[in-house]
């Protein structure tokens, strides 16, 4: 779950370019009556989001033809590829840190996803902070998820951030088959934190099946890891002391690039199976 700087956009700006050409004028007139309230429509979501309660945003009734007519403003004239307003999708696509979904944090950004669905926010369908860069498996397990509750609320890149807890516990496990050993590494939240974001935490591991995810995307870096340390050891033709293993994973934790990866690095450094010699045999 990637933190990032909100997109430097506005809903009026990317509206009024969106309809202002290759439309019929009727559409066009209906969709100006809109304009005046683009302002308060955004200012609601962002004082909601500043107080983590973007799950009080309130939700416009709009007939079936006004709602499609606005969901429309999204699908053919700002995601669709060549439409006038495409160049702010891509502007906010680009904006994920390294290329990556801001929801797992390991996949490629390839889309956008409505943080509150346009199914039932059809006046914040072209919201640029209500756009978040994905991946498509992550937007697939999100669909039209619609928050309750502060509990039920998944990560916002552009109003969570959580550097000031620790809330991930890491470990390895290592399961011997024959003279060769399986690794998994499993991901859990820390109890011992504020009761609500436990519960939130938790709701998001579940929605997204961020553990399977990580374990998969660590268990071919804990591969490469594991090949590194017999490369030493062929290279200097001696077993690697314990004390060497935990300072060669001391670097990796120093130089960690996000709070996940550190984690991860952490947990080997905490087997004693693996820092023994258990590398040797993954």
């Amino acid at each position: 779950m990637l933190s990032m700087s909100a997109p430097n956009l506005s809903l009026r700006e990317v509206f009024e370019e969106c309809i202002s050409r290759n439309i019929t004028r009727p559409n066009k007139i209906s969709l100006q009556t809109y304009i005046p309230l683009l302002d308060g429509f955004e200012n609601d979501y962002k004082q909601a989001g500043l107080r983590n309660q973007i799950h009080q945003v309130v939700r416009q009734n709009y007939s079936l033809d006004e709602g499609d007519i606005l969901e429309k403003v999204y699908s053919s004239r700002f995601a669709k590829k060549e439409s006038c307003g495409r160049h702010f999708y891509d502007q906010i696509l680009i904006t994920a840190p390294d290329n990556r979904c801001s929801l797992c944090g390991k996949r490629e950004a390839t889309e956008l996803d409505h943080y509150l669905p346009k199914t039932s926010y059809a006046n914040l369908s072209v919201l640029p902070i209500n756009l978040i860069p994905v991946c498509h498996l992550c937007n697939k397990a999100k669909s039209t998820h619609e928050p309750s509750c502060y509990e039920d609320s998944l990560f916002h890149p552009y109003f969570d951030n959580l550097d000031s807890e620790d809330w991930l516990f890491s470990e390895l496990n290592l399961t011997p088959i024959g003279t060769s050993i399986i690794p998994r590494i499993n991901f859990s939240i820390v109890q011992d934190i504020n009761g609500s974001l436990y519960q939130r935490l938790n709701n998001i591991f579940d929605k997204l099946n961020l553990n399977e995810t990580w374990s998969f995307y660590y268990g071919q870096a804990l591969i490469d890891i594991a090949k590194s340390l017999r490369a030493n050891e062929e290279i200097q033709q001696q077993r690697l002391s314990n004390y060497y293993v935990k300072k060669y994973l001391d670097i990796y934790i120093r130089d960690a690039k996000s709070y996940v990866d550190k984690k991860f690095y952490e947990a080997l450094r905490r087997s004693c199976e693996f820092v023994d010699g258990g590398f040797r045999n993954i």
